[in-house]
């Protein structure tokens, strides 16, 4: 990812990023809506597919953005987020984590007592990138990192778990579901508003300067 130093460039960046999405889900609408009865079950099912990379794709250059912007701003570690300061000392915390050397696990302790001055270093992906199975549970961890507030996309719980997951996994592992065209386009657009939900969280968060402590 190209470096991101400014507000300006971190907004034109997922301006960016969400435009071309948006447009290829519009597409994928309309294209349903002139299918043929018997063009239309396959179309819904690779609509699905779709829906969830766009779902996936965007949180994570979304998360992936703010981290490297907040990267750029030549923070010390003591000027960070409980989330953010976890991103700093990720591989301090993986060192701590997988040694039972107890000098190793002292740097991390030496860190948090007296070099909490140091410039942080924090490079996506640090921590943020969603897996192959973006549920909501993964989402609450990527929000608690990036210090974003969850009460919205909690209650969407159903939506993205019980409805976008189940059925694009069911597809990508063979099954021969159908997919109400109906129940498609209703669920296209809660997750269109939640993605964009999801980037003005960003956004505000960038502006107010939440990645501070």
């Amino acid at each position: 990812m190209t470096k991101i130093r400014a507000l300006t460039e971190l907004s034109d960046y997922l301006a960016r990023q969400w435009t071309w999405r948006k447009r290829e889900l519009t597409t994928i609408r309309f294209r349903i809506a002139r299918d043929r009865e018997h063009q239309r079950a396959t179309s819904l099912r690779g609509a699905v597919c779709l829906l969830y990379a766009h779902w996936e794709g965007f949180v994570k250059k979304a998360a992936e953005a703010y981290v490297c912007f907040v990267g750029c701003l030549g923070l010390r570690l003591a000027d960070l987020s409980p989330g953010f300061l976890t991103l700093a000392l990720r591989d301090h915390l993986a060192d701590y984590e997988q040694s039972r050397n107890i000098p190793c696990r002292m740097k991390l302790v030496s860190v948090l007592l007296s070099d909490m001055s140091a410039k942080a270093r924090i490079q996506p992906p640090s921590g943020v990138a969603a897996t192959s199975n973006l549920n909501v549970r993964q989402l609450g961890d990527i929000l608690s990192v990036l210090g974003l507030d969850d009460t919205e996309y909690r209650k969407s719980g159903l939506l993205i778990d019980g409805r976008l997951l189940k059925w694009r996994n069911g597809i990508a592992h063979g099954e021969g579901m159908r997919i109400d065209e109906k129940d498609y386009l209703d669920l296209q657009e809660k997750v269109i508003t939640l993605l964009e939900r999801f980037r003005t969280d960003i956004e505000n968060a960038a502006t107010t300067q939440g990645y501070r402590r």
